[in-house]
Parts: structure tokens; sequence; C-alpha cells
């Protein structure tokens, strides 16, 4: 009985695992993309509303790759594997902006979920559907 559930956890991709590892992932690409990002500000001047693009821009590539990462860790089920990768990153960075007390619900907290899970899916779908190397 118990070998039967370790191999149904194990054929549908369920992992924690692999799930905070895309995680990780996503979440050092996103840092990148900031340091890149501050290094740009550095010499130019931006106003509130070009800042918020920027963190809403480097939040989907970070989303996208993290939902990258884990389709391919899991190699089939993009979508899900994308919503679920795209939802923890969102909540991670929502609570952590909760804490810091930067954040507050509004409209553009709910356009930033919708950005970061569409980002996390296409990512999920592309990682799933990529062609894995092989070796002749």
């Amino acid at each position: 009985m118990k070998n039967n559930a370790a191999r149904e956890n194990a054929a549908s991709g369920v992992s924690l695992k692999k799930l905070l590892i895309s995680f990780g992932v996503g979440t050092a690409v996103c840092m990148i993309v900031l340091l890149i990002a501050a290094w740009v500000l550095l010499y130019r001047d931006a106003s509130a509303t070009v800042l918020n693009v920027i963190s809403s821009g480097a939040l989907c590539i970070g989303s996208f790759v993290s939902g990258f990462v884990y389709a391919r860790l899991v190699r089939n089920k993009g979508l899900v594997c994308g919503a679920v990768s795209g939802i923890l990153t969102f909540g991670v960075y929502y609570i952590a902006g909760l804490l810091l007390g930067a954040a507050a619900f509004s409209v553009l907290v709910l356009v930033r979920l919708v950005l970061v899970v569409l980002f996390a899916c296409s990512g999920g779908i592309v990682g799933v559907n990529t062609a894995l190397k092989r070796k002749f």
C-alpha cells in the first residue's frame, strides 16, 4: 500500500524539493534582473511608475524561470506546475511585502498576481515542451 502511494507521488511529480529548487532559481533570476535595473537606474532618474513597472517585470521574469525549471524537473503537467510555482512565488513576495509594511491590497496587487501566474504558466508550458538533450 505504501509503495503504491509512493509510486503515484513520484509519477505525478509532486515534490516539495523540486518546487523549492525552482523557487530558488526564479528568485535568483529576479534578484539578478533587479540588480541590473538598479545599476542602470544609478545613471538615470526614474519615477515611481517606472520603478513599479521594473519591479513587476523582474518578478514576471523570475516567475517564468521558476515555472520553467519546475516543469523541467517534473517533466509533465506544465500548466499546473507553472500555476503552482507562480502562486508560491507571488505568495512569498506578497507576504514579505506585508511583513515589511510596503504592500497593501490594491488593484496593482491583483494585476501582479495575474501576471506572475500567467508568466509562470507559460514558463511551465515551455519547460515541458523543451526537448531534452540526448547524448549519442
